[in-house]
């Protein structure tokens, strides 16, 4: 999913599938960051939250998702927002006890 928020920096949400090496990026300052996949096993996913600049620079990244099954959360695109004050909501459901 792609969204653009108020002041055109683009947010992209989608399901990190069972990949290791998404290009993660902590840009500090209290901004919630998950450098590595928690997720494990046959079923095992976290999601993807990125943000760009209305230039195209990478502002932040992170994997997003706990150590359980996260296959049926927010990442398939059940829904992304965000708000004059910068914060990004994602909504959505998972089975996992331990998503962040």
């Amino acid at each position: 999913m792609v969204i653009a928020d108020n002041v055109d920096n683009i947010i992209i949400v989608c399901r990190a599938a069972k990949s290791t090496n998404f290009p993660t990026y902590n840009p500090g300052g209290g901004a919630y960051y998950q450098a590595t996949r928690n997720s494990s096993g046959t079923w095992g996913s976290d999601g993807f939250i990125m943000k760009f600049s209305p230039s195209g620079s990478r502002q932040w990244a992170t994997y997003y998702g706990g150590s359980g099954v996260d296959i049926e959360t927010i990442f398939t695109g059940v829904g992304v927002d965000t708000y004059n004050e910068g914060n990004i909501y994602v909504i959505g459901r998972t089975g996992c006890t331990d998503f962040p």
